[in-house]
């Protein structure tokens, strides 16, 4: 079960399953399988109000076959004050050392705006002073930090996978255009993306092996919060996603291993898979460097 908090603001659930506890303003037409806390009687209807105190409920969609009955035991707590926004987990001087990081590996050069990598390439430690590219159906491969100065499109069915030397560690590719920060930085995944760790991609299934603690995060510093800073598009896998002034919007069948960001909007069947293990991923400049960026208070863990 996972908890879901929102904060800053006049904040709602609305039309959603939520499968353990959630902080909120308000209340509609959802099904709480935990503890509800609200801010009073009349931020919540009486959709949500009659399930939450039905505990002989079942949950939507179970998993199949033959289900057991997932029962809604929880209760409902108000008024209750509404949650205390908190700080973002990764820090500005966070993203300098990873920029640093990734500008000592050098910079390339851009043609017509772009940096487009070829299929099979390496990237990282690097600097991309433009929009990268990566072409639909293309496999790249991130050795260290990557700093793209603009806007980051993964084509159709691209593949981006971590050097195997990383081990259990992980890296970041960070859009970050300081010149333009309300109409850059922003990172575009289309469909049928996979994103895999140091353990690689399995070519037969078409699907990244089994995660051993090593993640790619993208990063967006778009600030402009009536815009998407990171899109997630239909059946695109894998990663972990963060915005520190933007939302992140994750389209049908997406999913990830974890989003952090300003704001989130989930559409239908979206998935966000939270890792045992993953509040300790330690995010390195490559294999065999000297030293480690490991902050482990920002991300969640079942």
């Amino acid at each position: 079960e996972f908890k879901i908090f929102l904060g800053s603001g006049t904040t709602g659930i609305d039309g959603t399953i939520i499968k353990g506890d959630t902080h909120a303003h308000s209340i509609t037409n959802s099904k709480v399988c935990g503890n509800a806390y609200y801010y009073g009687a009349s931020t919540i209807d009486s959709f949500s109000l009659d399930y939450l105190n039905d505990p002989t409920h079942i949950v939507c969609d179970p998993p199949s076959p033959a289900p057991p009955a997932i029962l809604t035991p929880g209760a409902g707590f108000q008024p209750t004050a509404d949650p205390t926004p908190q700080a973002m987990m990764i820090s500005d001087a966070n993203i300098t050392d990873w920029e640093t990081s990734a500008l000592a590996g050098g910079t390339k050069t851009c043609t017509s705006g772009s940096y487009t990598p070829a299929n099979g390439e390496t990237l990282g430690p690097v600097k991309i002073p433009c929009n990268l590219v990566i072409n639909g159906g293309e496999t790249v491969t991130i050795n260290g930090p990557v700093w793209v100065a603009g806007d980051i499109t993964l084509g159709n069915s691209s593949i981006i996978k971590l050097a195997p030397g990383f081990g259990g560690l992980s890296t970041t590719v960070i859009a970050d255009d300081p010149a333009n920060l309300t109409t850059k930085g922003i990172v575009d995944v289309n469909n049928g993306v996979k994103v895999c760790g140091s353990a690689g991609y399995n070519t037969g299934f078409n699907q990244c092996y089994p995660s051993n603690g090593s993640y790619i995060m993208f990063l967006s510093t778009h600030h402009n919060a009536t815009t998407n800073g990171i899109k997630l598009r239909n059946n695109s896998d894998g990663a972990i996603f963060y915005t520190t002034q933007s939302k992140i919007e994750v389209e049908n069948n997406s999913s990830a291993k974890q989003i952090t960001g300003w704001g989130v909007e989930l559409e239908n069947n979206s998935n966000i898979v939270y890792e045992m293990g993953l509040a300790s991923s330690a995010f390195t400049t490559g294999p065999g460097a000297s030293w480690t960026v490991a902050d482990e208070s920002w991300s969640e863990i079942p």
